[in-house]
């Protein structure tokens, strides 16, 4: 495996050099992010997946207001709204959103709680978005 060092806004690869693409959480610390997102789109040949710190959750409420505490400190938290915005703007069709990390304690009470009402719940800490990048 190689490791290349780079700028996520201006990626040194040609258009559609993967497959597939995906980002976890590097998008949360990436300004302009909106940029990043075009970059990631282009050089993917099919589909990608990004995984971001999601605002509509609880854990923003704890750990993501006023600039962010602990490893949260200075990240974005991305909305469904901007996200759709975002990719509307790139026209990605198939944008489908997934949510995890319901109840951001971890116990095991808020795991078996995650299991049974998963529908019920607010919005997960981790947001996960994906589309198709296919070209016809």
């Amino acid at each position: 495996m190689q490791y290349l060092r780079g700028d996520a806004t201006r990626l040194r690869f040609e258009d559609r050099s993967f497959d597939k693409v995906m980002s976890v959480a590097a998008l949360c610390f990436v300004q302009p992010w909106p940029r990043a997102i075009a970059e990631i789109v282009r050089v993917s040949r099919s589909r990608f997946a990004l995984g971001l710190l999601n605002r509509d959750s609880l854990l923003w409420l704890r750990k993501g207001r006023a600039g962010g505490s602990g490893a949260y400190r200075g990240a974005h938290w991305h909305t469904s709204d901007e996200m759709a915005d975002a990719l509307r703007d790139l026209s990605v069709p198939n944008v489908r959103y997934f949510y995890g990390v319901f109840l951001p304690s971890g116990s095991a009470v808020a795991q078996m709680v995650e299991r049974m009402l998963p529908a019920a719940l607010p919005p997960g800490s981790f947001m996960v978005v994906s589309g198709d990048t296919r070209r016809r």
